[in-house]
């Protein structure tokens, strides 16, 4: 004869009837329900979780083989998919109602423009370079050249422009160099 005997008590939520084993006075489906809805009880059995397959690399291997073939499975599934596309579209229509997700989206979208079109303008020949083509005297073609003859005509000034205060100032801050360096190994010989 079974342990389990019903008794004439009835589950406090839904009504029907318990056996004697039964301590926390509900049937089992409407204590799973209550158990597993529970906050707590799902934050102690997901530390649980992660501890176990942190720990044990058997359980780890398992758990990421059904994880992959549960995967596959569902994208081999057209309806599946389907569905994560609609569910895809509908997140991003609802994320695109803020219209400050939409400025956000404008303006990194202006900016990669800028920074793909631009990417051979220096950023100090920039605000140069968009007033010449804002003000409408230059074509964006003939401001660029503009640009570059004289991004061309700078390095060929700092090239060739020696001075001598220039040259006497290297030569100073080499010999204080080195001879701070001399100060230094001599002590450190000390």
């Amino acid at each position: 004869m079974s342990r389990r005997r019903k008794l004439g008590r009835t589950c406090s939520a839904c009504g029907t009837g318990i056996f004697d084993l039964s301590k926390t006075g509900k049937c089992q489906p409407c204590f799973l329900r209550e158990y597993n809805s529970s906050e707590e009880n799902i934050r102690l059995r997901g530390e649980r979780l992660k501890e176990i397959l942190r720990t044990d690399k058997e359980a780890y291997a398992r758990k990421c083989e059904t994880l992959a073939r549960n995967r596959k499975k569902a994208h081999d599934n057209p309806f599946f998919i389907a569905k994560l596309r609609n569910w895809g579209r509908e997140l991003k229509a609802k994320a695109m109602e803020c219209p400050e997700t939409e400025a956000k989206r404008i303006a990194g979208v202006v900016a990669a423009n800028k920074r793909r079109r631009h990417a051979w303008l220096p950023a100090e020949h920039r605000e140069q370079y968009f007033k010449m083509i804002r003000h409408g005297k230059f074509k964006a073609r003939e401001a660029k050249r503009i640009i570059l003859d004289q991004i061309a005509a700078d390095v060929r000034r700092a090239s060739h422009t020696t001075d001598a205060s220039d040259t006497m100032s290297a030569a100073k801050d080499a010999v204080l160099g080195s001879s701070r360096l001399l100060q230094a190994l001599q002590e450190a010989a000390r």
